[in-house]
């Protein structure tokens, strides 16, 4: 009873929650206090009144307490089960359950498998609980074959015996003969849900099976509705196996096709390892990158996403120092950005450049052969920060070699998106430029070194 009282005092609460609580229209919250309780008042309201009424209390106070009345025998009377049937408006109570299973589909904190498995579950227990209830509610109409009660003895083999005849309890929950050893409400309610799962799951031991007719009609419409929650319980954790099977799948694929042509071309192992760590490394990211992320946003909201992300590294550099923020906008539009694994050459020294780098994350190390040097100057690269830009420029061959040290994340712009940048904006590649020869001049009397070198690296000498 207390029990009853906390759920219905929690129900009641959440009617006078729903009559202050926005709700979405047209991707808007509305506020109005007069138009949520007239959507309210249009529906769900009277639902929730149905699902909260005591209706054990007014079937007492109207039908003079034939609400909690039983025959003779211990069968319920018509009217205690016309009393005890009103309490099924309570199950309207399960429309909140809707929420809890459509809101984790669209929620992204939770794990797609870990919301079908808590989805799936919680169907099962209270499907199965309420077929439980329901075939208890049967047995007791019939007063759980107790009609053998009262004025039944035990014979010799165990069976109860009515005037010396021996009879049989007409419900599969029926007790002995001696009600004062019958099971309590505890065991008959594990019984029926022990049955309702086993039944559902298709297992079907036997051992518990219904006797009158309204248990077996039931029993019939039970099956039926499991064929079709079965199917669908099958059907959505087989997506979740299923999806995980075919990322694998392609990953494999991929894999098997580079090891064939590793084979055919016979590749080093220490060149066809690199290739394999390279594959695993863009498969594992290719989902995350900015390209297959952004490719379903508008272009406005891909700029601004752009924009947030990189604008401040563009901005930070010496090159793009006085471009308008058009030009740089142009920029992130045409760069890619990419993956590379540890111990990777971008750039190798008397080789052409033909992209313009920009490390965003990761650590690289530069090695820049000088003329007035035997031995390389040697230094980080850090975040943020442009290299091979004057070899990419000049179209000349490289002074350094740029390797990387860690997973690398790398703002690349080729040569033909830089040119149709070129013509669409001359005014800020003109801009670049300048910036460029301003730097290359400024460090060369201090530098003693090719024009190679980067500005922004030969600054720290």
């Amino acid at each position: 009873l207390s029990l009853t009282v906390t759920v219905d005092a929690v129900i009641v609460a959440d009617i006078v929650v729903n009559f202050l609580l926005a709700f979405e229209e047209d991707m808007r919250y509305v506020v109005s206090r007069r138009r949520i309780a007239a959507r309210y008042l249009r529906c769900l309201f009277w639902v929730d009144l149905l699902s909260v009424m005591p209706y054990g209390p007014i079937c007492n106070a109207a039908f003079g307490g034939c609400g909690s009345g039983s025959g003779p025998t211990g069968e319920l009377t018509p009217c205690a089960i016309t009393c005890r049937m009103l309490v099924f408006f309570h199950l309207l109570r399960i429309h909140r359950l809707l929420t809890l299973f459509t809101s984790p589909k669209y929620n992204t904190e939770a794990p797609f498998a870990v919301a079908t498995l808590f989805r799936n579950y919680v169907v099962t227990v209270l499907w199965t609980h309420f077929a439980g209830c329901m075939m208890y509610f049967l047995a007791k109409v019939y007063g759980f074959g107790s009609e053998a009660w009262g004025r039944a003895s035990p014979g010799p083999d165990g069976r109860c015996l009515i005037d010396g005849e021996p009879v049989d309890v007409t419900t599969w929950l029926g007790g002995p003969c001696d009600p004062a050893v019958g099971p309590t409400f505890g065991e008959r309610y594990m019984v029926s849900l022990y049955w309702a799962i086993v039944t559902m799951t298709t297992v079907g031991y036997g051992d518990k099976t219904p006797a009158t007719a309204a248990e077996i009609a039931f029993t019939v419409l039970y099956i039926l509705v499991n064929i079709g929650m079965g199917a669908y319980i099958i059907g959505t954790i087989t997506l979740v196996a299923v999806g995980n099977d075919e990322t694998l799948r392609a990953y494999r694929e991929k894999s098997s096709r580079l090891l064939e042509y590793i084979e055919v071309h016979g590749i080093p192992p220490q060149m066809s390892s690199c290739m394999l760590a390279h594959l695993r490394l863009n498969f594992v990211n290719e989902q995350a990158s900015d390209e297959q992320v952004l490719q379903i946003l508008p272009l406005t909201l891909r700029r601004k996403v752009l924009h947030y992300l990189y604008m401040g590294r563009l901005t930070s550099s010496y090159l793009f120092s006085g471009c308008c923020s058009t030009f740089l906008d142009r920029i992130l539009q045409a760069a890619g950005f990419e993956l590379y694994m540890p111990q990777v050459q971008l750039v190798t020294h008397g080789s052409p450049v033909t992209e313009l780098m920009m490390l965003i994350q990761g650590d690289m190390h530069c090695s820049v052969t000088r003329l007035s040097s035997a031995s390389p100057k040697e230094y980080s690269v850090e975040e943020g920060e442009l290299f091979g830009e004057i070899p990419f420029f000049m179209e000349t061959v490289s002074t350094e070699t740029i390797t990387t040290v860690s997973v690398c994340r790398v703002m690349v712009l080729s040569r033909a998106a830089w040119r149709s940048i070129l013509d669409a904006h001359p005014g800020g590649a003109k801009a670049m430029l300048e910036n460029l020869v301003a730097s290359t001049f400024r460090v060369i009397p201090r530098a003693s070194c090719n024009v190679g070198l980067p500005g922004s690296r030969t600054r720290r000498q």
